[in-house]
């Protein structure tokens, strides 16, 4: 490295700017795909079923939480043991 032209030490430094570019790309790229994840998950619909018993009686809630009309929701019951 002691005897190195200007041209190879131009060499050097221009491929050292490109691997630092490309490791840039990398980390954009996995950003921009997790906010794509992240943006879906907030918009999508969220169903929230709840049952509630007062003597008698039996409260059935169904609640869309999500920011998205829920569409074709469908409930099944299923007896347990």
């Amino acid at each position: 490295m002691q005897g190195w032209s200007a041209e190879e030490w131009a060499a050097l430094a221009s491929w050292l700017t490109f691997g630092v570019l490309l490791v840039s790309l990398v980390f954009a790229a996995r950003q921009v795909l997790e906010a794509v994840r992240l943006r879906e998950a907030q918009t999508r619909p969220f169903v929230v079923v709840d049952f509630d018993v007062e003597g008698i009686l039996l409260n059935l809630t169904i609640e869309n939480t999500g920011s998205l009309a829920a569409r074709e929701v469908r409930l099944v019951f299923e007896p347990v043991g």
